[in-house]
C-alpha cells in the first residue's frame, strides 16, 4: 500500500481512492498465495460494523453515522 504511494502507483489504476487502492493490493497479494478470509455476512450495508471487528472498532461513515457518532450496527 505505501508502495502505491510513494511512487505514485496508484496514478497508474482506474481509481485513485482508498478502498480501490486497498481491493487492488489485496487482489495483487492474493494473486501470490495470500490468504484472506471473508468476515461479511452476504447483506447489504455496513458490513464492517456487524462482523467481528464491530465488537472492536467502529468506522462511522456517511453523515448520519457521524452525527449520530456511532453506527446503528455498532456492537459495543
Amino acid at each position: 500500500m505505501k508502495s502505491m504511494y510513494d511512487t505514485d502507483g496508484i496514478y497508474d489504476l482506474k481509481e485513485q481512492h482508498d478502498s480501490f487502492i486497498w481491493d487492488y493490493v489485496r487482489k495483487e497479494f492474493e494473486k501470490r498465495g495470500t490468504k484472506n478470509f471473508d468476515i461479511g455476512d452476504g447483506k447489504m450495508g455496513h458490513v464492517q460494523a456487524r462482523s467481528i471487528l464491530g465488537t472492536v472498532y467502529d468506522h462511522t461513515k456517511g453523515p448520519r453515522r457521524k452525527a449520530a457518532g456511532k453506527s446503528a450496527e455498532f456492537k459495543l
